[in-house]
Order: structure tokens, then C-alpha cells, then sequence
């Protein structure tokens, strides 16, 4: 068992490493890109909601940066790791590769993407005095990102176990992403909403990792519980291993669904 999940996890890596330099070398700005694309994303959006619909407080472009960062890591691993056996028919045709490398890889790309980008946003905020992160802020934070990676993994490992079947399912899902989005204290706060409302969008798992962000870099409210981490942590874990008792169950079969 083991050795079988360091083969995935090492053809994972290997995949994720010929992504990463494959897509330099395809895009003219290269890894530019990967900060001029997140950089335009937060300029709309502060222009539609701050600008226009003057949402948010005193610290909004701190927590809308923060927020976006952290939902375009989990929508790049949604949406390429739900389709990836769809994307990668051909190759896995022509070998014999364990069928969870391909949603596994897609994950190691948008996170070897995320974690600079991130990092540079802490870098400004931190030398511009708007991070407010101590040893206490470090550990929520570094135990946010694994919470929110295990849920992406999961989800992802789950949805491409079931996409090939289902092809059409790639629109449900855009739009169940799209619809979350909004309910994840990334463009604008819950407390908004109505309160019946509010506490049902609070159990949104891209919420509890986006909100514990925003706390542990900016401290934006003392009320935020880092135990609500265990939430899309233990979700994630179940999701897991579902999606590769799927994959496993049915590696057979994906060869046999036509194009």
C-alpha cells in the first residue's frame, strides 16, 4: 500500500514538474503571467464591489486579496482535477499510470503556482504594515492551507473519479463553484446576509479556510475559531479516500468510455 502511494505521489510530482516548465515556455510572459493573471482578477473586483458597490470596510483590499488568492488556488484544482482523466484520455491509453496522478498532479500545478504568489502577497502586506501575524497567526495559517488542500484534493480526486461517466457534470460543477464563490467571505462579508441565510454559508468549507486565512494575516476578527479547521480537514480526508477507493475501483473502465 504504501509503496503504491509513493508511486502515485512521485509520477504525480514528476507530471506537475513538466506542467509547470511546459506552460513557461508556452506563455510569452512565462511566470509573470502567474502574478500579472491574479493581479487583474483583484483590480476588477475592486473596481465592481469596492469602487462601484463601495462593499467591505476599512481593511477590504486586504481581505479581498487574501480571499482571491485563496479561492483561485481552489478553482484551479476543481475545475483541472475534476476533468483531468478527460484530459488525459490519450495518455493514459498508451500507459499504465495509476489513475490518481492525473487529478494528484493537476493539484501539485495549482499549488507550485499558488504558494509564490502567496508569499508575495504576505511580502507586501507585511512591508507595507497591514500583516498583523505573529508565532500564533504562522501556525493558524500554515494549518489553513493544509485544511483548504486537503478539501481541494478530495473534492478533486472525487469529481474526477465520476466526470468521465458524466461529462455534462463539468457544467454542474462550474456553476456550484461560481455560486460558492459568493458565499465565501471572499468578495463581501456574510454578515450581509440575512442571519438563517448566513449560518447556512457558513458551512461552506472554502468559507471556514478563507475566513481563518483573512484572521491569521490581518487578525480581522478575534471571534474567528481556528478549530472550525477540523471542518473541511476531516471532510477532505473522508473525500480522499473515497475519491481513490473510485478511482481504484474503476481504472478499468475509463479506457472503455469513448472520446
Amino acid at each position: 500500500m504504501l509503496a503504491a502511494i509513493r508511486r502515485v505521489v512521485v509520477l504525480s510530482f514528476w507530471r506537475a514538474r513538466i506542467a509547470v516548465r511546459s506552460e513557461r515556455e508556452r506563455r510569452g510572459l512565462g511566470i509573470f503571467w502567474w502574478i500579472l493573471e491574479p493581479a487583474l482578477a483583484f483590480l476588477v473586483y475592486w473596481l465592481v464591489f469596492k469602487i462601484g458597490l463601495r462593499a467591505g470596510g476599512e481593511r477590504y483590499l486586504e481581505s479581498l486579496g487574501i480571499g482571491l488568492m485563496m479561492w483561485r488556488w481552489y478553482e484551479a484544482v476543481v475545475a483541472q482535477g475534476s476533468s483531468s482523466l478527460l484530459l488525459t484520455r490519450n495518455e493514459y491509453l498508451d500507459y499504465p499510470v495509476p489513475k490518481p496522478v492525473y487529478p494528484l498532479s493537476y493539484f501539485l500545478l495549482a499549488t507550485w503556482k499558488f504558494l509564490p504568489i502567496f508569499l508575495l502577497l504576505y511580502v507586501a502586506l507585511a512591508v507595507t504594515g497591514r500583516a498583523s501575524m505573529g508565532p500564533w497567526g504562522v501556525s493558524l495559517l500554515v494549518f489553513t492551507l493544509f485544511a483548504q488542500a486537503a478539501f481541494m484534493l478530495g473534492v478533486a480526486l472525487l469529481l474526477s473519479s465520476v466526470v468521465p461517466f458524466v461529462p455534462d457534470l463539468r457544467q454542474t460543477v462550474d456553476f456550484l463553484v461560481r455560486l460558492q464563490f459568493f458565499v465565501s467571505n471572499v468578495v463581501f462579508p456574510l454578515s450581509i446576509l440575512p442571519t438563517g441565510l448566513a449560518e447556512l454559508a457558513r458551512l461552506n468549507p472554502m468559507y471556514v479556510t478563507v475566513h481563518a486565512a483573512q484572521h491569521a494575516l490581518l487578525g480581522v476578527d478575534d471571534a474567528a475559531n481556528p478549530m472550525m479547521l477540523l471542518y473541511p480537514l476531516a471532510l477532505g480526508a473522508v473525500l480522499i479516500v473515497l475519491g481513490g477507493a473510485l478511482l481504484k475501483r474503476f481504472s478499468g473502465e475509463y479506457g472503455k468510455i469513448s472520446a
